[in-house]
């Protein structure tokens, strides 16, 4: 899968910049967000697909849908392996479906989960010539604040340190899959 040239780094962008950044590559049919549990995804997705008019998709509300079955419940009963071999085969079909429109436009705005960037495949995809993969770069205090607050199903209650072993290890994976990495994405322009 033909790859290309790799990544710039943002400080703080605010969503019109975001917006903005999109819109320049012409070769991207859809932009992908990653980044740990609670870094933000699934909001700033929605909120730059409003402002694209395009449309926003969440991986893990996508697995639901087809399988009736929220992403915590499906791992604590068949495990994290199972579930991520699903959800890169999910990946992939919306990679398809999307990049097979024409046009020289972002067709969608697609939200994944924390740990896409651990198989291989999925890495493929998300950083693939077509694709625009930005990193939700949050700091590992925020992140965990969020995940307390939230009840995060994988990481709740477990230790700081433990957390922060967890982001150190993926920070590589993410990297190595982004055009665009971001510390902070200011939500009001």
């Amino acid at each position: 899968m033909p790859q290309k040239s790799r990544q710039k780094s943002l400080d703080a962008c605010s969503l019109t910049q975001l917006c903005e950044l999109i819109t320049e590559d012409a070769s991207a049919k859809v932009v992908y967000l990653v980044g740990f549990a609670c870094a933000g995804k699934s909001t700033v997705a929605r909120l730059l697909a409003d402002m694209l008019g395009i449309p926003c998709l969440d991986l893990d509300s996508v697995f639901y849908d087809r399988y009736q079955i929220d992403v915590a419940d499906y791992i604590r009963d068949r495990g994290e392996q199972d579930f991520r071999q699903l959800e890169a085969v999910i990946l992939q079909e919306l990679d398809l479906h999307f990049k097979t429109k024409h046009g020289d436009q972002a067709l969608a705005i697609v939200a994944t989960g924390g740990g896409v960037i651990l198989r291989q495949e999925s890495r493929d995809i998300l950083s693939s010539i077509d694709a625009y993969t930005i990193w939700l770069d949050t700091e590992p205090e925020e992140i965990y604040r969020r995940i307390q607050l939230s009840q995060h199903p994988s990481f709740c209650g477990k230790p700081k340190a433990e957390l922060k072993a967890e982001m150190l290890k993926r920070s590589c994976l993410y990297a190595e899959v982004a055009d665009l990495k971001i510390r902070s994405v200011i939500l009001v322009d």
